[in-house]
């Protein structure tokens, strides 16, 4: 069978041609559909996007962290009921020493009934000395003092200890993909140009590249932009256009991590973006269109090393040079 293609913006607006509102039917979706492609041969999409096959792996590496955000989630809504004052001390309970204490003893009456040496030992271990009496001793104070409920029929324990078991599984994908990652991109100049950037890491660069491609797919830096969700969805009337938001139409794994990356580089003081960042926010805007703007600087610098086969150029603002006069 020969398949068509149609985008579903041109039709939507088909839908809307015909005065069908909003109403959903099937017969009048499929006559959609149909008779699209025959009104205008414009309207069917004979090409697609090419990306790389490294991108399989990077996808489902973001599905892992997908699925250890909503494990995370789950474990932080459990300790909240039977031990908040847990995330005190440990902020980011997915880190070794964290997991170790929760394998181990789950629960505050299990902790506030161990012995500080056996709990010191189990943290030593577990941050390879970098913690140890003195934790264990803030960690047995706060579990003898908890606000949380008591978990008189075991139901707490058990969610947790199961999700724990699920969270280091999730870590130990996620570090396995990573290897893959990096043992497939090794070589590529163009994830290393990438990898150069301050506050980007191996990983993130090869998910970058492996989504856009061969460069030649991109005429122009504006539509790789467009294509990494960081172009205006632009409304026009009279000849005159004007900008009314982020385009939704994009391809969501690139935008996102796009978004994270921007992030990362702002984070690292990486002076180019860093200077784009706090202009957005002088002009009073919300910090996520600030990241969005870093976004954009970012695609335009993607587009430059991708074309060229160049590493990045630093870009540092007047202010932050250093001038050396005689």
């Amino acid at each position: 069978y020969k398949v068509i293609a149609v985008d579903p913006r041109r039709s939507a607006a088909g839908r809307k041609m015909e005065n069908l509102g909003r109403v959903k039917s099937d017969r009048v979706d499929a006559y959609i559909l149909a008779s699209l492609p025959w009104r205008n041969r414009k309207f069917r999409e004979t090409s697609t996007h090419e990306r790389e096959p490294l991108s399989e792996l990077t996808r489902e590496r973001k599905s892992m962290e997908g699925s250890k955000t909503r494990v995370v989630n789950a474990i932080h809504s459990d300790l909240a009921a039977v031990f908040p004052e847990y995330r005190t001390l440990f902020d980011d309970i997915a880190t070794k020493t964290s997991l170790a204490v929760l394998r181990r003893y789950t629960l505050p009456a299990n902790i506030s009934n161990a012995s500080a040496d056996e709990l010191a030992d189990v943290i030593t271990k577990a941050s390879r000395n970098h913690s140890g009496k003195v934790t264990a001793t803030k960690l047995r104070e706060l579990a003898l003092s908890t606000v949380g409920i008591q978990d008189t029929n075991g139901i707490y324990l058990f969610k947790m200890r199961e999700n724990v078991k699920l969270l280091e599984q999730l870590l130990s994908i996620i570090s396995e993909l990573d290897d893959r990652i990096k043992e497939l991109s090794a070589g590529d100049m163009r994830v290393e140009h990438l990898d150069d950037m301050k506050g980007i890491d191996t990983v993130t660069a090869a998910s970058i590249v492996s989504e856009i491609g061969p460069i030649k797919q991109f005429d122009s830096a504006g539509k790789l932009k467009a294509y990494g969700g960081k172009a205006p969805d632009m409304n026009g009337s009279g000849g005159k256009e004007r900008g009314k938001r982020v385009t939704k139409i994009r391809n969501s794994y690139l935008a996102s991590t796009i978004y994270i990356a921007s992030r990362s580089l702002v984070a690292h003081g990486s002076p180019g973006f860093k200077a784009v960042f706090d202009r957005e926010i002088s002009k009073g805007k919300h910090r996520k269109k600030a990241y969005t703007a870093v976004g954009n600087r970012l695609l335009d610098s993607i587009y430059s090393m991708l074309k060229n086969g160049k590493p990045y150029r630093e870009r540092i603002p007047a202010k932050h040079r250093v001038h050396d006069f005689p």
